[in-house]
């Protein structure tokens, strides 16, 4: 029994160490963003560019034509869409720039009040952290040094650091999945390039090629890195962007100063899609008629009139009058201000049905199928999926798996991991079944030890006593003794 004890103290502490230090065993996701990378731009001739690690990920993982990405096609409200599964309408961030009539503020890149923020939706890095275990690492995605609840990212950067050299962003993000203490089972990573590029030189310049080039570079140092640290063929890897980009001139520029007065109106959102907020003593309508049918190219509306497929409608930060140009055109306040629009060849932010504004998605991993095309489907939709392959309980969202359930494995052979409740439940009945089958294995072999000395006495008894009356019967007692082992 005592032999007992010490096997059943050995396979507890087994048990416990073997969850110790582990809880991130099941899926590892790393979610990527190549800001304005336009869906198209893999197919690109080889004669200008090559591509060869995004073109290694698409054949051994799963790409859509393209995602449809949520309207305006800014920077910081398509990546919180991607990261809460929410319209911009839902979520709050609306514009790169912002006035919120509430609060009386302005909001721009670098705002990192909550109150900005935590307005209803929830970042995954969050909605991981919410799950037993679950540890996040974001650098530098918008939102990573904002508090949500009360909470930050299990790690980040302070603030967000432009000049941080790619490379060593992807051994940062790697270190946090290897820490040999408390190591991250999501990694959120973010990259300006090609954005910057294409609005310098535009998306079809020999610049933008020379761009790509080196972005696919630097997938290809994530892959190596990947594979150094033993976690390529364990993290799935998602890598899509925010919005794609067209060709813009400076022929093709709308000055609302030859429509309205620049007194008369705040403007709090720059081209193309302009918002305006009418100053105290000027009455929307006075802005809206202004502007209606003032230029061909610029399509004006009231916030309740804005189509309802744009999700752009239901927040008090979207203003009461917006301008939207057609996509290459540009809004401007006066030709001063246009001149720093003519500084650029190349922008976004354009209606979300234009398919140049459409960014890629491409991923791999152990969650996902293998050389698979997919239809297009929602920015919405990556969060329900990233949920999925963590085995998440999604925080309220406008997605839908079922958009995305194709791009995965069957359940048959791969599923979401057991939660923390479910992996301690199935241990502690193991003990128990297992504690039962000792004991019961003690109590039988203290049973049987005992009968055998029972036997054992009463066949040294009997041939004591033999031997007393006859001798030759003592010759027997080995025998005896010899039958009662079998």
């Amino acid at each position: 029994m005592a032999s007992a004890r010490v096997f059943v103290a050995v396979f507890v502490l087994l048990m416990l160490g073997g969850r110790t230090g582990s809880v991130h065993d099941g899926p590892l996701l790393l979610l990527v963003s190549f800001d304005g990378f336009r869906y198209d731009y893999l197919d690109r001739s080889p004669d200008r560019v090559q591509l060869p690690n995004f073109k290694y990920l698409v054949q051994t993982g799963v790409r859509a034509k393209w995602v449809h990405n949520s309207f305006i096609t800014k920077t910081f409200p398509n990546h919180f869409t991607i990261a809460t599964g929410m319209f911009e309408e839902n979520h709050g961030i609306v514009a790169n720039t912002m006035y919120d009539p509430e609060l009386r503020e302005m909001f721009h890149l670098n705002t990192t009040d909550p109150k900005w923020w935590d307005v209803g939706g929830q970042p995954i890095w969050i909605t991981n952290q919410n799950h037993p275990g679950g540890k996040s690492g974001v650098l530098n995605w918008p939102g990573m040094e904002v508090k949500f609840n009360n909470t930050l990212p299990f790690r980040h950067l302070p603030i967000y650091n432009k000049t941080m050299p790619y490379h060593e962003r992807i051994d940062t993000v790697i270190g946090w999945f290897k820490d040999s203490e408390s190591p991250i089972n999501m990694g959120v990573l973010y990259f300006e390039e090609p954005d910057h590029t294409g609005h310098l030189s535009g998306p079809e310049s020999k610049e933008m090629d020379e761009t790509l080039d080196m972005v696919d570079k630097t997938v290809g140092y994530l892959i190596d890195g990947l594979k150094a640290a033993g976690l390529f063929e364990r993290v799935n890897l998602i890598i899509t962007s925010d919005h794609g980009m067209t060709e813009v001139s400076q022929d093709r520029v709308i000055e609302l100063d030859r429509y309205l007065d620049p007194s008369t109106y705040l403007w709090v959102d720059k081209t193309p899609v302009t918002a305006i907020w009418p100053h105290d003593e000027v009455t929307r309508e006075h802005i809206y008629t202004a502007l209606h049918n003032a230029h061909p190219k610029m399509h004006v509306y009231y916030k309740e009139d804005i189509p309802a497929q744009y999700h752009y409608r239901h927040n008090r930060r979207i203003m009461p009058v917006i301008a939207v140009a057609d996509p290459g055109w540009t809004i401007a306040q006066n030709h001063t201000s246009s001149r720093e629009w003519n500084l650029y060849k190349g922008n976004h932010g354009y209606n979300n049905s234009y398919l140049p504004m459409n960014p890629l998605f491409v991923a791999h991993g152990p969650a996902f199928r293998t050389n698979l095309l997919s239809e297009p489907f929602n920015n919405v939709d990556i969060y329900p999926l990233m949920c999925h392959i963590l085995g998440l309980d999604p925080h309220q969202n406008n997605g839908s798996f079922d958009n995305v359930a194709h791009l995965v494995k069957k359940p048959t052979s791969w599923g979401p991991p057991p939660s923390t409740p479910e992996i301690i439940g199935v241990a502690i009945g193991l003990l128990l079944v297992l504690g039962g089958c000792i004991i019961g294995c003690g109590i039988y072999m203290q049973r049987l030890e005992r009968s055998e000395s029972i036997k054992q006495a009463h066949y040294t008894n009997l041939g004591k006593a033999h031997s007393e009356e006859d001798g030759d019967l003592a010759d027997k007692e080995p025998l005896l003794e010899a039958e009662g082992d079998v």
